[in-house]
């Protein structure tokens, strides 16, 4: 790991691509990822439910069962 002057702040990281991340049970991963204290990601235009993990990166929750 390396920590440099000129790395991406949480805020600029959140313009990067954003993620999906897809579990059978997407109530119970949101559940244990806001336990553990990640930050929820609000977007004005969409009801999706996202997470910003330590470094920035977005990700949304999704269920495997949604295409």
């Amino acid at each position: 790991m390396e920590f440099t002057e000129d790395a991406l702040s949480d805020q600029q990281a959140q313009r990067g691509a954003w993620l999906e991340l897809r579990t059978d049970d997407a109530a119970g991963l949101q559940q244990k990822v806001q336990a553990f204290g990640l930050p929820r990601v609000f977007h004005a235009y969409t009801p999706f439910f996202y997470i910003q993990a330590p470094g920035g990166q977005v990700f949304r929750i999704v269920s495997s069962k949604e295409m």
